[in-house]
C-alpha cells in the first residue's frame, strides 16, 4: 500500500493511499517460486561447482561448492565479479579463461574436457576441468 500526506489549505493533514490486489499475482508466483527453491536444492547438492557468467565473463550466480572453492561463504558474494577480481587467475589465465567463455558463447560448442590451471591468492595452482555448456 503507498501512503502519502494529503494538505489543505488550512494546513490540516490527512492521509491518503492506493491499494491494489495483487492474490492472484501471488497465488501465481507460488509454484515459481516452490521450483527455485528445489532448483538451489539440487544446485547446493551436488558435489561439483557449477558457475554462469553474463557476456563480459561477470559472475550472474553459482552453487555453494563453487564459492567455497574460491575461497567464499556466500554465492553471493562472486556476483558481477570476474574470475580476474576472485584472485584466481594470473592475467595470462584470465585472458585464456575469457577467451574460452567468449568462444562457447560465440560459436554455441560446449567445452568439454579441457584441464586448466588457476593461480590463487597464495600462490597455490589449482588444475580445474570446466565444462562449458551453452
Amino acid at each position: 500500500m503507498q501512503k502519502f500526506p494529503l494538505r489543505r489549505a488550512d494546513q490540516q493533514t490527512w492521509v491518503g493511499g492506493t491499494a491494489v490486489d495483487v492474490t492472484e499475482r501471488r497465488e501465481a508466483e507460488a509454484p515459481l517460486e516452490a521450483s527455485q527453491q528445489m532448483l538451489w536444492i539440487v544446485l547446493d547438492s551436488i558435489p561439483q561447482g557449477v558457475f554462469w557468467k553474463d557476456h563480459e565473463s561477470r559472475f550472474l550466480g553459482c552453487n555453494k561448492i563453487c564459492a567455497r572453492s574460491v575461497g567464499f561463504a556466500s554465492p553471493d558474494a562472486l556476483f558481477g565479479k570476474n574470475d580476474r577480481e576472485l584472485g584466481v587467475a594470473t592475467p595470462e589465465q584470465y585472458q585464456e579463461f575469457m577467451r574460452i567463455d567468449q568462444e562457447v558463447m560465440t560459436t554455441g560448442e560446449p567445452v568439454v574436457g579441457r584441464l586448466e590451471p588457476a593461480t590463487f591468492p597464495d600462490g597455490s595452482i589449482h588444475w580445474l576441468e570446466p565444462t562449458r555448456p551453452l
